[in-house]
């Protein structure tokens, strides 16, 4: 009886007082609505294993060595013609380049035809066994060396069909990048930069200041991000005979990123849908009324509101991914 007479007074009291409860409750959504941007998505992809499997762990212990998740693939396609000219070739070896100096990448894993460790191996009377560059450190330039080029891709099982297309009109560059080094895809590369820096205990500073220094030679600059850079890269070597496709979890999450904004607006639609709907299904005039519609539709606004920004506020963070593990 004491409980239910207390429900009855608070409820009394609501009512009585029910514009300033309810101005009390919009001024408390606000505020919690203004920690909402500070929400950062992440998508660690060693949370979506168990992490005390020794099949991950191995995984997280040579990772920097062998590369990880974080790969891309990109092809460098002409419309007319071959790969075999000048200019495809040193389209090749500036995308190369411009990937190696990214910050988070991983130098040992970016492969092409302009990669000092793609080698063709022959056999000389002489000196026997030799390995050599198959296009580094420069470019053929006279029709006879690009026709050597050519003679070398063929002569080779491992680079004709995979790095070379089969039909002679793509050319393959791969380059994966440190997990560490990339917590958000909307994080900047100057932010990229610093979190790698101390994550491998040099001076955060001064790492964005060597990037500042290299983004003045590159079409890149320190404010966009991993995919925004890497598309400018690619733009900028795009022409009437060349255009450049990319895939890869980097590329993907950055189309996620860079699409993001709209998700206020379907929010925003959503919210608007919601309270149209609870205004044509509980009429104010005419059938029976059911305010309490209404009070449900702004509590549960609220409550979601409130948890979002309590993500922000306890220094959680909101993966992309929910907690389900897969097991191996």
């Amino acid at each position: 009886m004491a409980n239910e007479s207390t429900s009855k007074g608070l409820g009394a009291f609501l009512i009585r007082h029910r514009y300033a409860v309810l101005i009390a409750v919009v001024l408390l959504t606000a505020v919690f609505a203004m920690f909402i941007p500070r929400v950062r998505l992440k998508t660690p992809t060693i949370d979506l294993f168990p992490k005390n499997h020794p099949y991950v762990q191995t995984y997280v212990k040579y990772e920097d060595i062998f590369g990880g998740a974080n790969v891309i693939a990109m092809s460098l396609e002409v419309n007319e013609g071959d790969v075999y000219n000048r200019d495809t070739l040193e389209k090749l070896k500036r995308i190369t380049k411009a990937l190696e100096l990214l910050p988070a990448v991983n130098n040992y894993s970016v492969l092409s035809l302009a990669q000092r460790k793609t080698k063709i191996t022959t056999v000389d009377e002489i000196a026997g066994f030799k390995s050599d560059p198959v296009m580094w450190p420069d470019v053929p330039e006279t029709p006879e060396e690009i026709e050597e080029l050519r003679r070398k891709i063929y002569a080779s099982g491992r680079y004709h069909g995979s790095l070379v297309s089969a039909d002679d009109k793509a050319l393959m560059i791969l380059a994966g990048f440190f997990e560490k080094g990339l917590q958000s895809a909307s994080d900047d590369l100057g932010t990229v930069a610093r979190s790698l820096a101390a994550s491998e205990g040099r001076d955060p500073d001064e790492a964005v200041r060597v990037l500042e220094e290299l983004a003045k030679t590159q079409v890149w600059t320190t404010e966009d991000t991993l995919f925004d850079a890497i598309d400018k890269i690619c733009a900028a070597e795009e022409d009437a005979n060349h255009h450049v496709r990319m895939i890869g979890r980097p590329i993907l999450l950055g189309w996620i990123a860079r699409q993001f904004p709209q998700l206020v607006w379907i929010f925003c639609l959503t919210i608007a849908s919601i309270v149209i709907c609870l205004i044509l299904y509980f009429p104010q005039h005419g059938r029976r009324s059911h305010p309490g519609g209404h009070r449900r539709g702004v509590r549960g606004l609220g409550r979601r509101v409130s948890r979002t920004s309590r993500l922000s506020r306890d220094g959680q963070r909101h993966r992309f991914f929910r907690s389900r593990r897969l097991s191996l």
